[in-house]
């Protein structure tokens, strides 16, 4: 999770937020931002979804998707984000969807939400 935060905020000008229902999973990606590698780091916060709009850290971590955010997501939750404020979208939203058999019914379960909600759906396989 770590090279694909720094991958994403080397490949964008927008700011990244990390969704992540699981506190626990929230906290270890904090601790392991700081230290992932000794050459390089990458700033960032954890912080309440209400305080998101007024960070300046380049990547937040929070553990809902707060109104107004228009930058990229990266949603680690099991459920699809919901987007309360329509006048501002995100830029892009990333879900990463495993190989095992919830993980893939979670998929299929966002894959509908977001096409229902008008999202523009492109699909990569990693490795």
């Amino acid at each position: 999770m770590c090279r694909l935060t720094q991958t994403v905020l080397a490949k964008s000008s927008h700011s990244l937020l990390i969704v992540d229902s699981d506190e626990a999973r929230l906290t270890l990606l904090d601790e392991r931002l700081w230290s992932f590698d000794a050459t390089s780091f990458v700033p960032h916060d954890k912080i309440a979804s209400s305080a998101v709009t007024s960070s300046i850290d380049p990547v937040m971590l929070t553990d809902s998707m707060p109104a107004g955010f228009d930058g990229v997501v990266l949603n680690l939750a099991p459920t699809p984000l919901v987007f309360t404020d329509n006048a501002s979208d995100p830029e892009r939203v990333l879900e990463i969807i495993a190989s095992d058999d919830i993980s893939k019914a979670q998929g299929r379960e966002k894959y509908k939400h977001y096409k229902q909600a008008g999202f523009a759906i492109e699909t990569h396989k990693i490795g």
